[in-house]
């Protein structure tokens, strides 16, 4: 896309509503809504102006945001109604659903930090997670180990550990007579 053609949009975001900008009409569903945002994030996404100019690159994000905005409004079922009504009354962005962020995740008690843990270990951490969570507490204890190899007096993977020892087995299944 053009300096000229992202500097339009610029000039006229603040005036457009959500379904303008991803160019929608007001009764679209949910899946039109997300088909049309596939869409304009092909133009505007961060990534696609990677080699742009700064300039170029700040204008897309922009846009991209107040995109990505329109979407989250758009296809949630509680704010939907409430920004219509403000665009009933004429305000195309209202200041309450855009300051909206989704609450994030709550944290899992069990979650592993892989950022805590140094570099030469992040590898068999991140493994140890990924088994742990399937419900392979055997494997994830060997990688946990692996990375306390690593990284000896790391609290965290000596937390996941115990967190790990609590669920795995404590020596391996027998192997059957023969």
């Amino acid at each position: 896309m053009s300096r000229e053609a992202l500097e339009a949009w610029l000039a006229v975001l603040d005036k457009r509503s959500y379904y303008e900008v991803l160019n929608v009409e007001e009764k679209a569903d949910p899946e039109a809504i997300k088909e049309a945002f596939h869409r304009f994030a092909e133009a505007f996404h961060p990534d696609a102006h990677a080699m742009a100019p700064p300039e170029e690159q700040r204008a897309a994000h922009t846009i991209f945001m107040r995109g990505a905005e329109a979407y989250r409004v758009l296809t949630d079922p509680a704010l939907r109604p409430v920004y219509d009504n403000a665009l009933a009354h004429g305000i195309v962005r209202p200041k309450s659903l855009s300051s909206m962020r989704p609450p994030p995740p709550p944290a899992r008690e069990d979650a592993l930090k892989i950022d805590e843990v140094a570099p030469s270990a992040r590898s068999f951490a991140q493994r140890a997670d990924e088994l742990a969570h399937a419900g392979d507490f055997a494997q994830a204890k060997l990688y946990v180990n692996l990375a306390l190899f690593h990284d000896p007096k790391s609290a965290t993977l000596l937390a996941f550990q115990r967190w790990i020892a609590g669920r795995a087995p404590s020596k391996p299944p027998s192997k059957p007579p023969r």
